[in-house]
């Protein structure tokens, strides 16, 4: 029979794993950050009590925030219905459309380019694999202007991941 040091070892790396990704999918869903911190805690609460008995984490967590962002977003709009959260459900099986919810809102947000030439330089580098070289021509600036540029950008982007519960890159893939 597993002992309870085994257990709280499991609830920890669980928890560290994938505390993040679930906080971050509460806060897409519910849209403030108090109400993704508690729909965390709560999936959370009820996972260290069964931890020992889920096979599967993520599917788990998933399916129990499902579960709990339901019952807030009822309290709120008390007519909601199952039938409202169908595209939700489909969310957090998988996790991959809300990934590209979140990456999509942070590179919509003002707040982390400087200007359009940072954002067409961040998408030239990050998305279309230019070198700084090839895209600083295209934008009309110098191979070291777009990498520095391109790192502000990146700066921006991992601060705005940060705030809303993403402190590693892979905890969106």
């Amino acid at each position: 029979m597993p002992g309870i040091a085994e257990g709280r070892d499991l609830f920890i790396d669980v928890y560290e794993r994938y505390y993040g990704l679930i906080y971050s999918t509460a806060y897409s869903k519910l849209g403030d950050a108090d109400d993704a911190m508690d729909a965390a805690q709560e999936v959370f609460i009820r996972f260290h009590g069964k931890a020992l008995e889920v096979r599967e984490p993520r599917t788990w967590l998933y399916g129990t925030l499902r579960n709990v962002v339901f019952d807030m977003m009822k309290k709120k709009k008390p007519d909601l219905t199952e039938g409202e959260m169908d595209d939700l459900g489909v969310v957090f099986v998988n996790g991959f459309r809300d990934t590209r919810l979140i990456i999509k809102e942070a590179l919509e947000s003002g707040d982390n380019f400087i200007d359009e030439d940072d954002r067409a330089l961040f998408e030239l580098v990050a998305s279309y694999d230019f070198t700084y070289r090839e895209a600083g021509a295209e934008l009309g600036m110098s191979e070291r202007q777009a990498k520095y540029r391109f790192g502000l950008a990146v700066r921006r982007l991992t601060e705005h991941f940060r705030a809303r519960g993403i402190t590693n890159l892979e905890d969106l893939l």
